[in-house]
């Protein structure tokens, strides 16, 4: 009787744990449509435009010419889509858009840049895609 007790003790506390976890997660879940939409009309094309700005060396001189065109791509993006963007992304886009003649802009523009960079790879895993140097790894094995 006694070892019935203490697996009952050890089973039911595991099974309201997974009740409750499995209520939780259910119920919070942003649906893949609006996480597809998110990727592919805002935070993909913008990854795009930093990339092919970099490849200009825009980035190691910073002028006024590579801020103004990531802003105006992203505002655009932004009232476009602003129901599926996410709140840091609106709020860094913001704050580079108030600082854009200071010297802190280029603090404002890194802080937009980390924050397109994070959601991409975020949304990018959530709907399954394939890491952009996935097979490169196994090439070289």
């Amino acid at each position: 009787m006694d070892r019935i007790y203490e697996i009952i003790k050890i089973i039911i506390p595991v099974v309201i744990t997974g009740f409750v976890t499995y209520w939780v997660t259910k119920y919070n879940r942003c649906p893949i449509d609006k996480i597809a939409i998110s990727y592919n009309r805002i935070y993909y094309p913008l990854l795009q435009v930093i990339k092919s700005s970099e490849g200009k060396n825009y980035k190691l001189i910073l002028n006024h010419e590579y801020i103004y065109k990531i802003l105006e791509e992203t505002k655009k993006r932004l009232q476009k889509y602003n129901k599926y963007a996410s709140r840091t992304t609106i709020a860094a886009c913001k704050l580079l858009e108030d600082n854009i003649d200071s010297k802190n802009a280029k603090n404002c523009l890194r802080l937009l840049e980390d924050d397109i960079y994070k959601y991409n790879s975020k949304f990018r895993r959530m709907l399954g895609y394939p890491e952009p140097m996935f097979i490169f790894m196994y090439k070289y094995l």
